[in-house]
């Protein structure tokens, strides 16, 4: 994450507005206030370079969350990560016995 650090990380959540990751460890050296080029993968689809900031840190039960607002995100990603969402909310929805007519 950034441009002196690569790392792999797993999101939490993501939306066409950001991501969530969370980690066992910080950015150390890392000026969390810089922009960040990412790599985000969907399942299925071919990876995608988006650009970020860090907008807020916290920790929960000894993850540090980080929330990563979007600041640069083509349209044809962002359209893929929607669709992404609403795939998995259809998921959430039918295991809840939800269902939308």
């Amino acid at each position: 994450m950034g441009t002196d650090f690569l790392e792999i990380l797993r999101a939490e959540d993501i939306s066409v507005g950001g991501v969530g990751i969370r980690m066992d460890h910080g950015f150390s050296g890392y000026d969390l206030a810089s922009d960040m080029a990412l790599l985000i993968t969907l399942p299925g689809k071919h990876p995608f370079l988006a650009q970020g900031k860090v907008r807020h840190k916290s920790s929960k039960n000894g993850w540090e969350v980080y929330g990563v607002e979007f600041t640069h995100l083509a349209p044809e990603h962002a359209h893929e990560i929607d669709a992404y969402v609403e795939q998995m909310l259809g998921i959430g929805r039918k295991a809840c016995g939800i269902y939308n007519y």
